[in-house]
């Protein structure tokens, strides 16, 4: 799973906290920000702020600080099962496979990721009871490689994404797995920084939070509707799966999933939340109300959006039926000028 555990080692490390009276979630943000880096998402670089935090756990410094987090009391092979079992809550019951070639592979290439845990040590801002030894240091490394190598499948991991989606709640066994405050927190940080280097352009055009890996996961959360998983691993320069941004773009050209979509009608793009009927009547009684009354300019608007003013309602009477029926010519005349046909009959024939 590679990178797309990021934003659940977050999760783990406030839940952790929220479960302990003693705790407090907001400690979590004393060793790691929430600010986008705007640099590589492995850059040898901390916050200039004066807290020499990770810019935020997206990235492989945040992510090492989010991982040292969680249970560091514990011995390693413990850590590691709670978090498989953190993962099998919120996919229903699916516990992570663990790839042992993997986790040696990461191992194997890690040295970057060990120049972030010294760097991170010299700056004094590693959570006490690890910064003490070199070996507490390189414990919380383990574990992070660990979490990449951890294996699942895209449904799996889109039952995840879902869990988020409905607020912590589990999708499969209704039960609350993660506080909703926990999740809004991971939420606005994937959105800002789930992207590596192309964060910003995904949220401009996408605009869903959303977590991509080098293995070529991509998880897109849909609030209140939805998780996704697309996987596929050829990567652009970011890093990014190639046809993984492909398909969230088609999803997004195709229904109302970017959360500023609340703002216009959408024309002809599905809302998913509202059932079809309802959608598709939604818009044709606002065209024909706009007609019915001479609206020139709402119909301009519904027709800026792509929306269909030549469909009907249950009786076949379209816009221009109740712009010819009420006089308003000018809404009539907007309507041929824009291609509306005026020999489309109605349910009995009877044409505007």
């Amino acid at each position: 799973i590679q990178s797309t555990c990021k934003p659940f080692n977050y999760c783990f490390a406030l839940h952790e906290r929220e479960e302990d009276p003693n705790r407090d979630p907001s400690e979590v943000h004393r060793y790691i920000g929430m600010e986008p880096s705007g640099r590589a998402y492995n850059a040898r670089v901390l916050m200039e702020d004066g807290s020499n935090r990770p810019h935020n756990p997206m990235i492989n410094a945040g992510a090492i600080m989010s991982t040292a987090l969680i249970q560091s009391d514990r011995p390693g092979h413990l850590r590691l099962k709670h978090v498989r079992e953190m993962w099998s809550r919120l996919t229903g019951g699916s516990r992570p496979r663990f790839d042992a070639w993997m986790q040696k592979e990461e191992h194997r290439t890690g040295d970057n990721n060990r120049a972030l845990g010294y760097m991170m040590k010299a700056a004094r801002i590693l959570p006490h009871g690890i910064d003490a030894t070199d070996h507490q240091l390189l414990d919380a490394l383990e574990l992070y490689f660990s979490t990449c190598s951890l294996a699942m499948n895209s449904v799996e991991m889109a039952t995840a994404a879902a869990t988020l989606a409905s607020g912590g709640v589990c999708p499969k066994t209704q039960k609350r797995e993660l506080s909703q405050t926990t999740v809004r927190n991971c939420l606005s940080l994937m959105q800002m920084c789930g992207m590596y280097d192309g964060s910003g352009e995904f949220c401009f055009r996408i605009g869903l939070p959303a977590k991509s890996g080098v293995g070529g996961g991509l998880l897109l959360v849909v609030p209140g509707l939805m998780g996704i998983c697309i996987w596929s691993p050829r990567l652009d320069a970011n890093g990014n799966s190639v046809r993984g941004l492909r398909v969230a773009e088609m999803l997004v050209d195709s229904y109302r999933l970017h959360l500023y979509d609340g703002v216009t009608s959408g024309g002809e793009r599905v809302d998913p939340r509202l059932p079809i009927a309802r959608w598709r009547a939604s818009l044709t009684s606002e065209a024909l109300w706009a007609a019915g009354k001479g609206d020139v300019r709402t119909l301009s608007r519904l027709f800026d959006e792509h929306m269909d003013l030549q469909q009907g309602d249950y009786d076949k009477r379209s816009p221009m039926h109740l712009a010819a029926a009420e006089g308003h010519v000018e809404a009539l005349r907007f309507l041929l000028k824009h291609g509306i046909d005026p020999n489309h009959p109605d349910r009995w024939g009877g044409l505007p």
